[in-house]
């Protein structure tokens, strides 16, 4: 291990640094299905597969989780709706000290069935809920002054989305956007793609979604 990784990890894990920047996080909290199975089904084919448990889901909620064990408070703007599943989002989140400040009603939170193949690769089922029902009215009084706000493109890229891109693109200069496009970039409008990615925005993408970034499109 170099010197300076070394130097980086006593920082954090002795707790020698401080937060600089308020942190907002926009986006989903789920129930995560985990199965594991040798391979994937076919159309029309079946599988055998084992049950691995139920986890928190959902890009938000993960990131909401690690921020809160490194000792970094964030905002989470994570809509927590009536149902079995946001019951149980809510416990689980409590075990964890982690909490959202967007309690709505209406509707149940979604889930999520996680397909886990033997080499780790993940591909998701997902069932929507309230958390793809974003309102204007939820964002009231959200946008900091500053500082670094986390958006889902899960969220941006379902049936709420226009509320979010409206509320994102409102937001003052002052704020940093940091933007999780996620697997379902292939099947977001272009228009939506161009008026997303742009100057000042930090995208984080894996391999696959880099490729459809910089496949030719013009983003």
């Amino acid at each position: 291990m170099n010197r300076a990784r070394h130097d980086l990890l006593l920082t954090l894990t002795q707790g020698g640094w401080h937060q600089q920047s308020p942190v907002t996080l926009i986006g989903a909290a789920v129930m995560d299905m985990v199965v594991s199975a040798e391979a994937l089904p076919q159309r029309g084919g079946d599988v055998a597969a084992q049950m691995q448990g139920f986890h928190l889901g959902g890009c938000a909620l993960n990131i909401a989780v690690a921020l809160k064990q490194l000792g970094i408070v964030s905002r989470n703007l994570l809509p927590l709706g009536e149902g079995m599943w946001a019951d149980r989002l809510r416990g689980e989140m409590a075990q964890r000290g982690v909490h959202s400040d967007l309690a709505v009603g209406g509707e149940d939170n979604g889930w999520c069935m996680a397909l886990v193949e033997p080499d780790g690769e993940r591909t998701f089922i997902s069932i929507d809920g309230i958390e793809n029902r974003w309102q204007t009215a939820w964002l009231q009084d959200a946008a900091p002054q500053g500082g670094l706000v986390y958006l889902s493109g899960y969220q941006l890229g379902s049936g709420g989305g226009a509320v979010l891109l409206q509320w994102m693109q409102q937001l003052p200069a002052t704020v940093r956007v940091v933007l999780d496009i996620g697997p379902r970039i292939d099947v977001m409008p272009d228009d939506l793609l161009q008026r997303l990615i742009r100057p000042g925005v930090l995208l984080t993408l894996n391999q696959r979604e880099a490729q459809l970034v910089g496949d030719g499109r013009g983003y």
